[in-house]
């Protein structure tokens, strides 16, 4: 897109998160990324959590300025009370054998 930004913002606090290819977040969980053969923008979080559920607004800054919307849902896995008294500790690197 010649001479528009793309932002995207996150609706639950109304927090621009990202425009262009800076990030104006400190979580940096958050980056925006082009693809210049396409033209897609895309927004990335890594290791998406409960919290970060809701709605999210790719804004395009034409005249008018252009938004999609896009909901992201979280699913959480169930816990597993078997691997918990493994003595596996969450986020630890372990090898496991069969």
């Amino acid at each position: 897109m010649r001479r528009c930004s793309v932002s995207w913002i996150r609706h639950r606090d109304l927090h621009i998160l990202t425009v262009g290819g800076y990030t104006y977040t400190s979580d940096q969980r958050f980056q925006a990324t082009h693809s210049a053969q396409t033209d897609d923008w895309t927004l990335h979080i890594k290791w998406a959590q409960q919290r970060d559920a809701g709605v999210y607004e790719c804004q395009v800054s034409t005249q008018p300025v252009r938004s999609f919307f896009v909901t992201l849902h979280v699913v959480v896995p169930a816990y597993n009370d078997e691997v918990s008294r493994s003595g596996y500790t969450e986020g630890k690197e372990e090898n496991l054998h069969s």
